[in-house]
């Protein structure tokens, strides 16, 4: 038997062959290939589709988290006294940019430059000695699409693209304090924590559970806190990811053992991811209705294996807009130094050298954590 295309082959006045089209169309062996063909290409359009939704969708949600986070920083910012409000627009959108970047928003695509663009406004209320700050960052982001997206071509460019948009509108009054927020604790549990008498990780024990003594009787609704704690040795061990039960923190932290060597950096990394995602502001969106803000508490007794890393790591967290606390309990000069450069500032890194301090360090930060959280509505 021929081949199915030599079949429907003749020949032209010249000798050159072609092709019987209405044979071939007609015939139900050819009609098979016109089929194969229609669905191959129509299995492109969806897999090309689906690749650009995913690319759009995640695009819109580094801008969306970037944009919560601008607009709560810059907010938070003005009602310390930090910035002015003439000042805060260009404060917020510097903010962003930062923040987007950080995330990893805009760059390259497979197929062309991502490109998004801001725009911020700030208002100032007064009204009975209380002041009330607006503060909005909104934008969109132009994502190429993939040449199979036939119906994503723009009639002005000529080219596959798709559109998203973000906006955040944060407020804040200068009375309210002691709103929603999550904390989460990177915690050294290297074999030097099983040191002394009592160790030092019984010690560190005893000082969480004061946190979250403090926590509870600051958030007795159990609405406003959450916190979670990262345990690390060479690397990242394991976490109690953020949540609402801080008595089930307190338990997973007391089952810690001490073993193994010094490195944060992953573990700072994973507390960071957690405390921005998209289901940590959804959890306090959902119970509160609030934007919360964002703590790391990170504590070591010893020398960091990998400090460059773990000082990128909270670079990276800090330009998030997250605030850092470290606490360096019975640590050599490099471990305390490493703390240092890691804290948001030199309010916020802390020296203990006994239980007692560690103790009173824990339950401080708790206090200043509640104290200086505003009430932020989304």
């Amino acid at each position: 038997m021929k081949p199915i295309f030599v079949r429907y082959l003749s020949y032209d006045n010249w000798g050159k062959p072609m092709l019987k089209f209405r044979r071939f169309w007609g015939d139900e062996r050819g009609a098979v290939v016109h089929i194969f063909a229609i669905t191959f290409m129509l299995l492109l359009t969806i897999i090309g589709f689906g690749i650009d939704i995913s690319s759009a969708i995640s695009q819109r949600e580094r801008l969306q988290n970037a944009a919560d986070q601008a607009s709560v920083t810059t907010t938070r910012a003005l009602l310390a006294g930090e910035i002015d409000v003439k000042d805060a627009e260009a404060y917020a959108k510097a903010a962003f940019q930062q923040i987007a970047a950080g995330y990893g928003a805009g760059g390259s695509s497979p197929f062309g430059e991502i490109t998004f663009d801001s725009k911020t406004s700030v208002k100032k209320i007064t009204k009975d000695g209380a002041t009330t700050y607006k503060v909005v960052v909104e934008g969109g982001a132009e994502v190429p699409a993939s040449p199979m997206s036939f119906f994503l071509r723009d009639g002005g460019s000529g080219k596959n693209k798709m559109s998203v948009g973000f906006k955040s509108e944060t407020t804040g009054n200068t009375e309210q304090v002691g709103g929603a927020y999550s904390m989460a604790l990177v915690l050294d549990k290297s074999g030097s924590m099983g040191w002394n008498y009592p160790t030092r990780m019984s010690v560190l024990k005893q000082a969480v559970g004061s946190l979250v003594s403090t926590l509870k009787e600051s958030d007795k609704e159990n609405k406003y806190a959450r916190l979670g704690a990262y345990a690390y040795t060479w690397g990242y061990y394991g976490k109690f990811g953020l949540n609402w039960d801080k008595d089930a923190v307190q338990r997973w932290v007391n089952g810690l053992q001490a073993g193994g060597g010094t490195a944060a950096y992953s573990t700072i990394a994973t507390a960071r991811n957690d405390l921005l995602s998209a289901a940590e502001s959804s959890a306090h969106m959902t119970k509160n209705g609030q934007k919360p803000e964002y703590f790391i508490l990170y504590m070591t007794d010893g020398i960091d294996g990998r400090p460059t890393q773990a000082r990128q790591e909270c670079q990276r967290a800090k330009d998030a807009g997250i605030t850092i606390y470290t606490v360096a309990f019975q640590a050599p000069a490099s471990g305390k130094q490493l703390l240092r450069d890691c804290a948001t500032s030199n309010k916020h890194y802390y020296d203990a050298n006994n239980a007692n301090q560690l103790n009173a360090i824990f339950k401080k930060i708790a206090k200043e954590a509640v104290s200086t959280v505003p009430f932020i509505s989304g």
